[in-house]
């Protein structure tokens, strides 16, 4: 989980669906680089019920970067459980 990232990223295109290509761009990361991204779709996490759009593939990326601002963004409350695992339900109103 990321609290500053401004979008969701993958090292792994395998991770994608209905995935193009996407250029012309960098995203800034939270040591201060500048990546490439070079494709745009959708990640589904198996054994998860979470679909995330808008990820941005990243090869140069070891793991996946899950954008905080942009979970809550889509209306959810996320918090951490036991240091490692995520607990994502939607906001009251």
């Amino acid at each position: 989980m990321e609290r500053g990232a401004s979008a969701h990223l993958t090292g792994s295109k395998q991770f994608l669906s209905h995935y193009k290509d996407f250029f012309h761009t960098t995203v800034t990361v939270g040591n201060g680089n500048s990546l490439e991204p070079i494709r745009l779709g959708t990640l589904n996490f198996d054994g998860c019920k979470i679909i995330l759009t808008g990820v941005l593939h990243v090869p140069v990326l070891d793991r996946n970067l899950v954008s905080l601002p942009r979970l809550t963004e889509k209306g959810l409350k996320c918090k951490m459980v036991k240091d490692s695992a995520l607990s994502l339900e939607p906001m009251e109103h």
